[in-house]
């Protein structure tokens, strides 16, 4: 079975419910479905969940055997990717549903040097946005564990 994928943007699936900028984003009644990562992580509401925890995972090629092996039925759980290394609204989504739904979190990433630099980006955020003062660093550090 194959899950039709939104090109060109970052994906989510799994046991969450939220609305953005008026469009409801229902993945709890098919988690797993690929739905695109908000762009406007500030217009995100009503965020609901009965996911246990939320795997991040750095390929799209591994989100996709989740996808198609069922792996959020089972696990009641929530798959985000950035497919690589993640942009900054797909850093932000994430804090946002640590910082609301209180989950314990996981990453999933390749065992070399580009891996680790995947799962300190979600952690810490972007070397190269560090010397931007106008966005606050605290909103992209992370409870990942």
């Amino acid at each position: 079975m194959l899950v039709k994928l939104f090109k060109g943007l970052w994906l989510v699936m799994g046991w969450l419910r939220f609305s953005e900028a008026g469009n409801m984003f229902d993945c709890i009644n098919r988690p797993n479905t690929a739905f695109p990562v908000p762009i406007h992580v500030e217009e995100v509401k009503d965020i609901v969940s009965v996911a246990k925890y939320i795997l991040v995972v750095e390929k799209e090629s591994v989100f996709q055997r989740l996808a198609n092996d069922q792996f959020c039925n089972t696990n009641h759980c929530i798959v985000i990717t950035g497919r690589g290394y993640p942009d900054i609204s797909t850093r932000r989504f994430l804090g946002l549903l640590v910082d609301t739904l209180h989950l314990p979190t996981y990453c999933l990433v390749d065992c070399d040097p580009y891996g680790f630099d995947i799962l300190f980006t979600y952690r810490f955020g972007s070397m190269v946005r560090l010397p931007d003062h106008s966005m606050n660093l605290l909103s992209v550090v992370y409870k990942l564990k």
